[in-house]
C-alpha cells in the first residue's frame, strides 16, 4: 500500500465518522442513504490496509487518490460521471461498490464462503428478493435479504445464516470486479436512472454485469 494509503469511502451526507485516533471527513454531493463508513470502520479485520481514510476532497478539486488511497468505494448514489470518481479512474484507484468488497470478504472466510443469489431489474427487484428470501427459510435454508435493502451486504456478513439474497442496483454492479452470485435473475430493464448513467447503453451493460463474473 502506498504511505498513508487505505481506503477511501466517498459519501454524500454522512459528515464525519471517527473512532479513536481519529476522524474521517467523507467526500460526496448533498445525496444520502449511502453505504456508511462505519460499517468499514466496524470490519477493522477484514481490511487489510492500516488505516482508513476518505479524501476530505470538494467538488471540482483533484484528489491525491494515489498517496491516500488503495481503493475507493462511493455511495451507490454517486454517479459514474462524478468528478471523484473519474479522477481515481485517471490515476489507476480501483472504484468498487459495497456488495463488490463484501463478496471479497465472505470469499475468504474462514468455514467457506456461503452462497448469494443476486436480483436486479429496473422494477420488482425488493419484491422479488423477499420473495426469494421468504421460499429459502421456508425450506429451511436460513437467509436474508441485503444489498440495496435495510442490510447492506457488509453487514449482513455477520449474521448467523446459510444464504444471502442480495438486491442489486445498476449503481452497485457497475462497480464489481469479483462479484459472483452463484445464482442471478435479471428481472426487467425499462428507462430510468438516465440522471446517473450516461446512457441506456451504460445503464444496460450495468444490469449485465450480475454474470460477468
Amino acid at each position: 500500500a502506498p504511505a498513508g494509503g487505505g481506503l477511501a469511502c466517498v459519501d454524500g451526507g454522512l459528515g464525519e465518522r471517527g473512532e479513536a485516533g481519529g476522524s474521517f471527513p467523507c467526500a460526496g454531493d448533498s445525496g444520502g442513504g449511502a453505504v456508511g463508513l462505519q460499517l468499514l470502520l466496524d470490519q477493522p479485520a477484514r481490511i487489510s490496509a492500516a488505516a482508513l481514510f476518505c479524501t476530505g476532497a470538494r467538488l471540482g478539486e483533484e484528489p491525491m487518490w494515489r498517496e491516500r488511497a488503495d481503493l475507493v468505494v462511493p455511495s451507490p448514489g454517486i454517479p459514474e460521471d462524478h468528478p471523484l470518481i473519474t479522477s481515481a479512474q485517471r490515476v489507476g484507484v480501483p472504484v468498487r461498490s459495497e456488495i463488490d468488497l463484501a463478496y471479497e470478504w465472505e470469499s475468504a472466510r474462514p468455514s467457506g464462503a456461503r452462497p448469494m443469489l443476486a436480483v436486479t431489474g429496473t422494477d420488482g427487484k425488493t419484491t422479488t428478493t423477499m420473495l426469494a428470501t421468504a421460499m429459502l427459510d421456508a425450506s429451511g435454508v436460513s437467509a436474508v435479504d441485503a444489498g440495496n435493502t435495510d442490510t447492506p451486504l457488509v453487514s449482513a456478513l455477520d449474521l448467523d445464516v446459510e444464504a444471502f439474497v442480495v438486491e442489486c442496483t445498476s449503481f452497485q454492479l457497475a462497480r464489481t470486479s469479483c462479484f459472483r452470485p452463484a445464482a442471478a435473475a435479471w428481472l426487467n430493464l425499462a428507462e430510468d436512472h438516465l440522471d446517473w448513467h450516461a446512457s441506456m447503453a451504460t445503464y444496460g451493460a450495468a444490469k449485465s454485469r450480475i454474470w460477468l463474473h
